[in-house]
Order: structure tokens, then sequence, then C-alpha cells
């Protein structure tokens, strides 16, 4: 059964409680992906199939979308949200906290309140 980006949301707040780092990150990477699948709703995006390869690959494009059609501002900030993902699911020597997945999700609520106002 097809899932939402607010199902997402909701498993990543449940994860930022815990006091674990694994789940942490994983709260982090699901909060990203719950923006990523948001921004991909907001553009119309279906199928990313014709995105494959090329500079950056399929996130990267996205983000590009944004900044190269006047919202640059939503651009910016899944890139930023990006980073944070990939800290989390790529840089396991660096520690995170609850504080760290918890900044997250504000992240991602002000990412959702722009793609609704825009």
């Amino acid at each position: 059964m097809p899932c939402t980006p607010v199902e997402i949301l909701k498993v990543a707040e449940k994860l930022s409680q815990s006091s674990d780092e694994a789940e942490l990150r994983a709260s982090i990477s699901r909060s990203y992906y719950c923006a990523y699948h948001s921004c991909l709703n907001d553009r119309g995006i279906t199928d990313t199939n014709a995105w494959v390869g090329g500079r950056g690959g399929i996130h990267q494009k996205l983000i590009d979308e944004y900044m190269h059609d006047g919202n640059k501002a939503i651009g910016y900030m899944l890139d930023n949200l990006k980073v944070k993902r990939t800290i989390a699911d790529y840089k396991l020597t660096e520690s995170l906290e609850k504080n760290d997945a918890q900044a997250m999700l504000r992240s991602v609520h002000r990412l959702l309140e722009k793609i609704h106002s825009s």
C-alpha cells in the first residue's frame, strides 16, 4: 500500500523521541525524504526515471528545479536538508543527538509551510 510524505514524517517524529543514535539518524533521514517527496509532489513529478544520470542525480536535479524557477528559498532549504541527511546516512563517525533530529523536523515543517504558501 502506498504511503504519503506526511506518513513518513510521522515516523520521523516518533524516531526523534529516541535516545538511540541509530533511531535519531533514521529520523533525520525520514525527515529529509518527507521533504523530498513533498517537493516532487509540489512539482507534479511522478516519474523520476527521466532524471537518472547526469550531474548530481535525481535529488540535485529537484533542487536545481527550484533554484532556476524563482523558488530559490525552497531550493536552498531542500539542499540544506539533503546535507543533513547525508551526514545521518553516511558520516557514521559524526555524533548526532536528539536536538539534531528535532531541528531537522522543524526545518522540514518550515519547508512544507513554504511549499504550501507558494
